[in-house]
């Protein structure tokens, strides 16, 4: 019975595991750049399928897909194509910031507010907690082979919105002169396959959303990376507060994959919305975790 038990066992290993779908875009450098290291550096098989003209590269439950448009603005085909399968969007992209400072990023995506970078006004993309933070953890244990480089979640900006798969944007910046380092993107590429082909879909026991502080949040990175427990889901940086109503906390709840069942708030970052957050917070009936 042990042996036929070990057989099931190992047929249902394959079957019930999570398949991710990284998305590269033609037009992004960093995004080529990440795309070039992933099929260098690992076993991917072209395979006879197309799309967007262009051939989908196979390795264990990943799956290398790239498209013509900006990685902001990808076509709707990847729902048809991608939709009967049990998959979660991986976008490669470059990151840009004013400052210049080389950073690595990990973000969500959605519109607090006007859509003027893709998806639609006012609405969250769904996204999944713990595959970030397995993104970002096995990132971070890299941090010695990129000493130049900050690594960083980020707030929730920009599209796509409107998939109907869990999604997250990896980003290599912040100029370009780091989309086209090549160690850097070979880094990123060991973390996206070394977090996603892991035999244990991990799931974290706590998910929260974060309301306040500034763009790159320092406080919900120190939960992210440090937290054994605490996956963190949408962040909604200080500039943002102002678009958020119960309709939206609704939506930013729901759009999570797993369940929320934290606010973490950056108490000294909620600006003039502070005492409104506060109230729309204590409405939820959700622990609620002051940083």
């Amino acid at each position: 019975m042990g042996k036929i038990k070990s057989t099931i066992s190992e047929e249902r290993k394959d079957e019930m595991r999570r398949s991710f779908v990284v998305i590269s875009s033609k037009v992004d450098p960093a995004s080529a750049n990440i795309l070039n290291s992933l099929l260098a550096n690992f076993e991917f098989e072209k395979t006879e399928e197309l799309f967007d003209s262009s051939p989908i590269y196979k390795f264990e439950n990943l799956s290398l897909v790239t498209i013509g448009q900006e990685i902001v603005r990808p076509s709707s085909e990847l729902d048809v194509y991608f939709g009967s399968s049990d998959c979660c969007y991986i976008f490669a992209s470059r990151h840009r910031a004013e400052s210049g400072i080389p950073s690595l990023t990990g973000h969500f995506t959605g519109n607090f507010g006007a859509a003027d970078f893709g998806g639609n006004a006012n609405e969250m993309s769904r996204y999944c907690p713990s595959v970030l933070k397995r993104y970002m953890l096995e990132l971070q244990s890299m941090k010695e082979k990129l000493p130049k480089y900050n690594i960083t979640l980020e707030a929730v900006h920009h599209g796509p919105t409107e998939l109907n798969k869990p999604l997250m944007f990896v980003e290599l910046g912040s100029s370009e002169a780091e989309w086209g380092d090549k160690e850097a993107a070979s880094q990123i590429a060991t973390a996206i396959v070394g977090s996603l082909t892991n035999e244990e879909d991990k799931r974290y026991s706590k998910c929260a959303i974060g309301l306040g502080g500034t763009h790159y949040p320092e406080k919900f990175n120190k939960a992210e990376f440090l937290d054994s427990e605490i996956a963190m889901g949408a962040i909604v940086p200080k500039y943002s507060l102002q678009y958020i109503d119960g309709k939206m906390m609704k939506q930013i709840i729901e759009k999570s994959e797993e369940k929320i069942s934290i606010v973490a708030l950056d108490t000294k970052g909620l600006g003039k919305e502070k005492g409104r957050i506060i109230e729309l917070v204590n409405s939820l009936g959700l622990e609620i975790l002051k940083l």
